[in-house]
């Protein structure tokens, strides 16, 4: 799972907070993967684009300690200030 396809938009999605959307696809295995979609019309520098994939993707990997067997697509349509503790909320529930 290393390309966006159209049909991951159509997986169960969540609303994290406004601007932020997890969608959620179950899967066979035990290894749970992860994409983060940042439009550049969001974040204009791949620099703060970047360090933002990388902020989502170690807070799920803190936070997703068992198997879960999932694959998650979390898209930004906008960068809610406060959106690092509810993200790690959703991760933690999940």
């Amino acid at each position: 799972m290393k390309k966006i396809r159209k049909d991951m938009f159509l997986w169960s999605k969540t609303s994290i907070v406004k601007g932020l959307d997890v969608h959620f696809q179950k899967n066979d295995n035990s290894v749970s993967k992860i994409i983060v979609l940042v439009p550049k019309r969001v974040v204009a520098l791949a620099v703060e684009r970047n360090n933002l994939r990388r902020r989502v993707k170690e807070m799920f990997r803190k936070n997703i300690s068992r198997p879960h067997g999932g694959n998650f697509l979390v898209k930004f349509n906008s960068v809610p200030a406060s959106f690092d503790v509810e993200l790690e909320k959703y991760f933690r529930n999940v």
